[in-house]
């Protein structure tokens, strides 16, 4: 099987050869937002994958400083009716200070977006780098 990554605008459109990277891979996770402002490679990501058949998902980085409510609601108008055949992620690993999620602040807020359905009923999955959930989130 082929990798599946995640890529947002840190990966320039221009930067890509979306044929190669097509061939290259199962799948891509797109970062749709980031606290609540869309990532500004997402359509063009999508659109260039999807028409080159590849496999995708969105991810919303959520941050500490934001409103739970206000991210979901971002992350509902970037998806849009997009298909998310790898399904719709929050990913939570910020550190800075004043975005840190850390527990148990995190749990809740966090458990709030995970209920919040995205366009067509997708409930969001969360993932978080393995040395942030053990400083962070811990276990319950």
């Amino acid at each position: 099987m082929k990798p599946i990554i995640d890529i947002s605008f840190y990966q320039a459109p221009s930067a890509i050869d979306y044929d190669l990277l097509a061939e290259n891979v199962s799948g891509v996770i797109l970062r749709a937002c980031y606290g609540i402002w869309k990532d500004t490679a997402f359509d063009r990501h999508y659109q260039e994958l999807t028409q080159r058949g590849v496999l995708v998902g969105a991810y919303h980085y959520i941050i500490g400083s934001q409103s739970m409510q206000a991210q979901a609601d971002a992350f509902n108008v970037a998806v849009g009716l997009k298909d998310m055949q790898l399904g719709c992620w929050i990913d939570v690993e910020d550190t800075r200070a004043d975005n840190v999620m850390v527990r148990p602040a995190w749990h809740a807020p966090a458990r709030k977006f995970l209920v919040m359905p995205v366009k067509g009923g997708v409930l969001p999955d969360a993932v978080a780098r393995a040395e942030y959930h053990a400083a962070h989130v811990g276990s319950e």
